[in-house]
């Protein structure tokens, strides 16, 4: 367990990829099956990367990492560890996340928010592993996964990127 000022913080599940020459990457993933997009129900289409991302039922209590999957301004999905800090459907969660923002000149920042919201679905990835869907109380002030065009200019814009 580590120890930040006034918070206690359990060992981190996944932090970022690491790419062969040690420099940390941000990864985003729009590919999709085509079973997922005949049966998609969402408004909107969903930002897909890993990046980490703290949640705890109470925010002054211990916080948990998972790992984002993917996120949308109305929700998020995240994996955790199978142990008893994992959400379970109808908890209200409170999630400390980042997400990248593209700018015009084809560079990005990444928004930090904190969002409460309920739990929707946990599936079971693993033994070791549960995927957790919530859904925020107040939406994202943009939509994440709509910022670029197609996925070919998402990539293009992240291809020098190192963080």
């Amino acid at each position: 367990m580590y120890f930040f000022p006034d918070v206690a913080i359990k060992r981190p599940f996944v932090f970022v990829d690491v790419s062969a020459d040690k420099d940390l990457t941000l990864n985003i993933d729009y590919r999709s099956r085509k079973m997922e997009e005949q049966s998609e129900r969402r408004k909107e289409r969903r930002l897909r990367y890993h990046w980490p991302v703290w949640f705890a039922e109470d925010f002054d209590e211990v916080l948990s990492q998972g790992q984002m999957v993917d996120v949308s301004s109305d929700g998020a999905a995240f994996t955790c560890y199978s142990d008893q800090s994992c959400p379970y459907p109808g908890q209200d969660v409170t999630a400390r996340f980042s997400v990248p923002q593209f700018d015009p000149d084809n560079s990005f920042g990444l928004a930090s928010f904190t969002r409460t919201g309920k739990v929707c679905r946990v599936d079971e990835i693993n033994d070791y592993v549960r995927r957790v869907a919530m859904q925020f109380a107040e939406a994202l002030p943009f939509k994440p996964g709509e910022q670029a065009e197609t996925e070919i200019d998402t990539r293009e814009r992240l291809k020098a990127v190192t963080i």
